[in-house]
């Protein structure tokens, strides 16, 4: 049972230890709630406010969850496979791609992220942690600039056709 289990997981993805992928595929969206009624005195008898601990999610992004849908909403219509190697390129100002490169090196995915210089350097060396490829574009160019990082992912998704682009910004 569990040891086939872990040796089957092992050998998928033999660069990820095991733990690493147990947690991220148990707690994605599982984060906490935080009550954060005290910051609101004034609310009525009963409300409270809470708040969804999203920074918490495996990778540290609040993305998790989102990019986790659209990876597996590729798999379920075809168009991505688990542990191809297929190439999947993102634009993204860290955040988004932080989570994109957790999850293609838990499931067997080339990950090209395309950030600018605005991005923390802390960031880019987290997307290099998770083995993520990263295009460092120049910040503050107009968006309709071909060095615009949201334009050079459309260029290398077109000019590569089995790259698949995450394209976050118009989905």
């Amino acid at each position: 049972g569990i040891e086939r289990a872990r040796r089957s997981l092992t050998c998928m993805v033999p660069h990820v230890p095991m733990v690493a992928v147990l947690v991220a595929w148990i707690s994605v969206g599982n984060t906490p709630l935080l009550d954060l009624s005290a910051l609101a005195p004034d609310l009525p008898k009963g409300v409270r406010v809470l708040g969804k601990a999203e920074f918490s999610n495996p990778s540290g992004s609040v993305k998790d969850r989102i990019v986790e849908y659209i990876l597996d909403e590729q798999e379920r219509i075809g168009r991505l496979t688990r542990f191809s190697g297929q190439t999947i390129v993102a634009s993204s100002s860290g955040n988004t791609a932080t989570s994109l490169a957790m999850f293609s090196a838990l499931r067997g995915y080339r990950c090209i992220a395309i950030t600018n210089r605005g991005t923390s350097k802390e960031k880019v060396q987290q997307l290099y942690a998770y083995g993520a490829e990263v295009v460092v574009t120049a910040s503050g160019v107009p968006t309709d600039s071909p060095v615009h990082y949201q334009n050079v992912e459309k260029q290398l998704v077109e000019e590569n056709p089995g790259y698949f682009g995450l394209n976050q910004y118009d989905s």
